[in-house]
C-alpha cells in the first residue's frame, strides 16, 4: 500500500492540481518507501494538520494505472483499496459497489476485521424530501439520510427504525458578504446586515431543533473551535441596523426598500446546491428578515458551473456554504489566498488573520493552536467577514432490518460492518 500512496501525494501535488487535496497535503516536497509498511515524508516547514489531513478521503490512496487510464475522469472511474468494490456510476442518479470478498486490512479500531457482510450497495441519488421518506418507509430502500427536520421526530418514535445521528467536523453553514463589492467593502454595512438577523429564530423554524444555531466559523467538536467562547457574545440588533443604514446614507423609499443615489439596497445571493439541508429555505428566512430593513435580497440558484463563473468574475454579493475537514486549517482555504480553495465565494484579504493561520498551520503546541484560531474566530465575527448559521447533524435513518451501521469519525456513513437480517 507504501508503494501506492508516495505516486499518490507526488499526483496531489503537483503545480496544477487546483483541487483542496493539494492544499490538504500542505508544503510537501517528496516522499520515500522505506519498507512495505513505511513511507518517510519529507515537508518544506512545519506543517501541524498533515496527519489528521491523511485521515480525510480527498487524501486516500487511489489506483496510479486507473489513474493514467482516465486521467481528469477518474472520478467515474474510480478504483479504491476498501471493502467494497466500484461496479458503475449513473452521474447525478445511481452508484453501484460490490463486496470485496479479499479486503483483509481493516483498521485496528473497525469492530469487524474481515470482508464486508453485505454482497453490494446501492446509492440512490433522491433530492426530493418527501420521495427519500417514502422509499424507505415502502422499503424500497433500506437507509436515507439528510432526513428533513418535520419527519425526525416520527423516526425517532418509530419502533421499525433506528435513526443515527452525528455532528460533522467541518465548518459551520455561514452566510459570506462579498467584501470586494460596495457597500459590502465597509464592515459597518456587513454588520448592519447581521444585526438585522434573527439566526436563532431562523434555525428554530427551519431545522425544528434538528440544527444548533451556530457562533463561530468551526464546528464545536472540531478542535480550536470557539463555539464557546463565542456563545451569546452577539444577537439581533434591527434598531442598531437601521440606524447604520440611515447613517451611511441608504434611505428608506416608497417601496420599503432603501435606496441612495438612485440606487437599491440589494443582495444578490447565487447559489448551486439546491434545497440541502433546507439551506435555501433559511435563505428564505433570511430574505424576509432582512426586507423588514429594507434590504432586499434575490436568490439565483444555478449550473456549477455558472456558479463558478460567477464567483471568479466577482459577479454576486452573497454567497453561503460549509466545508469538511478535519482541522481547523481549513479556515487558510477561505482567508488565505493562495490556499483559497477555487470555488471560494470568501474575498477576505487580511493580514492579521492570514498571519494567524500561517501561524498555527506550523503550531507544534495544541494551547497555543488553540489560542490562534480562538483570534481568527473572533475576528471573523467582529468584522463580520461571515455569519454562522447552524451545525451541521448528520442523520441516517435505517430500517429495523439494518444492523451494524456506524458513522465515522467524521461524521459519515460506514457500511464495512452492517448486514441485515432475514
Amino acid at each position: 500500500m507504501q508503494q501506492r500512496c508516495r505516486p499518490n501525494f507526488d499526483r496531489l501535488a503537483k503545480p496544477d492540481n487546483v483541487l483542496t487535496s493539494r492544499a490538504s497535503l500542505g508544503p510537501y516536497l517528496r516522499s520515500e518507501v522505506l519498507a512495505k509498511d513505511q513511507l518517510k515524508v519529507t515537508l518544506a516547514q512545519p506543517f501541524t494538520p498533515f496527519l489528521r489531513n491523511l485521515s480525510m478521503t480527498k487524501l486516500c490512496i487511489v489506483s496510479p494505472a486507473a489513474v493514467q487510464k482516465h486521467g481528469k475522469l477518474y472520478s467515474l472511474n474510480p478504483v479504491g483499496t476498501g471493502p467494497f468494490r466500484f461496479v458503475s456510476l449513473k452521474q447525478g442518479t445511481e452508484i453501484k459497489l460490490v463486496r470485496n470478498a479479499a479486503y483483509a486490512w481493516a483498521p485496528t479500531t473497525a469492530e469487524h476485521k474481515g470482508p464486508a457482510y453485505l454482497d453490494a450497495l446501492t446509492f440512490l441519488n433522491v433530492p426530493e424530501e418527501s420521495t427519500r421518506i417514502a422509499v424507505l418507509r415502502s422499503g424500497q430502500v433500506q437507509a436515507s439520510d439528510l432526513i428533513p427536520p418535520q419527519n425526525l421526530a416520527a423516526l425517532r418514535a418509530d419502533k421499525d427504525y433506528a435513526l443515527l445521528e452525528k455532528e460533522l467536523l467541518e465548518t459551520n453553514y455561514s452566510l459570506q458578504l462579498n467584501v470586494l463589492r460596495t457597500p459590502w467593502d465597509d464592515e459597518d454595512m456587513r454588520l448592519a446586515v447581521r444585526l438585522s438577523l434573527d439566526i436563532e429564530t431562523i434555525v428554530r423554524v427551519i431545522c425544528q431543533a434538528s440544527f444548533a444555531r451556530a457562533w463561530s466559523a468551526l464546528s464545536p467538536s472540531m478542535f480550536g473551535s470557539a463555539e464557546r467562547e463565542l456563545a451569546r457574545t452577539w444577537k439581533p440588533d434591527p434598531p442598531r441596523a437601521a440606524k447604520i443604514f440611515d447613517e451611511k446614507g441608504w434611505k428608506v423609499g416608497a417601496d420599503g426598500v432603501r435606496a441612495k443615489d438612485g440606487k437599491r439596497l440589494t443582495i444578490r445571493f447565487i447559489d448551486s446546491q439546491g434545497n440541502r439541508e433546507k439551506r435555501l429555505d433559511v435563505i428564505q428566512l433570511v430574505r424576509r428578515q432582512l426586507a423588514v430593513n429594507g434590504v432586499y435580497l434575490t436568490v439565483d440558484t444555478q449550473p456549477a458551473g455558472t456558479y463558478t463563473a460567477q464567483i471568479n468574475n466577482n459577479e454576486y454579493d452573497l454567497v453561503a456554504g460549509a466545508s469538511f475537514h478535519a482541522d481547523p486549517d481549513i479556515l487558510r482555504q477561505s482567508y488565505v489566498p493562495e490556499f483559497r480553495a477555487a470555488l471560494s465565494g470568501n474575498k477576505t484579504v487580511d493580514p492579521e488573520l492570514i498571519a494567524w493561520l500561517n501561524r498555527a498551520s506550523a503550531e507544534p503546541d495544541p494551547r497555543t493552536r488553540a489560542e490562534l484560531y480562538l483570534n481568527v474566530q473572533k475576528k471573523i465575527i467582529a468584522k463580520t467577514y461571515a455569519i454562522p448559521i447552524y451545525v451541521l447533524q448528520y442523520n441516517l435513518a435505517a430500517s429495523k432490518h439494518v444492523h451494524g451501521l456506524r458513522i465515522d469519525s467524521h461524521g459519515f456513513p460506514e457500511f464495512h460492518g452492517a448486514w441485515l437480517d432475514a
